[in-house]
Parts: C-alpha cells; sequence; structure tokens
C-alpha cells in the first residue's frame, strides 16, 4: 500500500512539474502525458482503495477467529440444552440418513453424527 500510495505522490508532483513548465507549443506535448499520468492515478487509486478493501476483510476474519477461539476457550461442557445458545452457535441442521445428521454451525464448521433411537 506504501508502494502505491508512493506512486500517486509521484504523479501528482511530475503533473505539477508539467503544469509549470507547459508554455504554447509545448501544451500539446504534455498534453499526452498528463492524460496518461490522470490514468495511472486513478489505476493506482482503484488499486489502493481494493488492497484497503481486502485488509479490512482480512482484520474482520481474524477477529472473528479470536473471538471464536476466546469463546471456546472459555466455554464448559453444557450439562444441559440451553435454548438460547443453540441459535447462536447453530446455522442448520440437515439429515442425511435415517439415523445421520450433518450439524452446519455458524462460521461454516460442519460436524456429521449418527443419531441414537
Amino acid at each position: 500500500m506504501t508502494e502505491i500510495s508512493d506512486e500517486i505522490e509521484k504523479i501528482c508532483t511530475r503533473r505539477d512539474d508539467i503544469l509549470e513548465i507547459i508554455t504554447g507549443a509545448a501544451f500539446e506535448q504534455f498534453k499526452a502525458e498528463l492524460k496518461e499520468l490522470n490514468g495511472r492515478e486513478l489505476r493506482s487509486k482503484e488499486k489502493l482503495e481494493q488492497l484497503q478493501i481486502r485488509k479490512e476483510g482480512v482484520q474482520l476474519g481474524i477477529k472473528k477467529a479470536v473471538t471464536a477461539r476466546e469463546l471456546f476457550a472459555n466455554m464448559m461442557p453444557l450439562r444441559e440444552l440451553d435454548d438460547n445458545l443453540i441459535p447462536k452457535l447453530v446455522e442448520r441442521i440437515d439429515v442425511v440418513g435415517k439415523q445421520k445428521i450433518k450439524v452446519v454451525f455458524r462460521g461454516g464448521v460442519e460436524v456429521e453424527g449418527t443419531v441414537e433411537k
């Protein structure tokens, strides 16, 4: 991200330099370069924005993982069914067969088990 920010700064500096030296005949010469610099700046800003969005996503994923790890580290074995906790942890329960189910927890973890009669 620093590299892209530096690139944007270089583009702005060069554009300012060009604008300072433009005179009648030189205008056409620098017009194309200014257009190219504007395009590079736009692409660099878009890349920077995409990287920032990706960074935020990674940070959120790390935060979720840490929270889940802390939750599981501090959990005590359930001695009875807790009707309030189950919906917070379980996304859905799928019936796989006559005696087999699959529990899908929030976050994507799946566990298959056998149902006893």
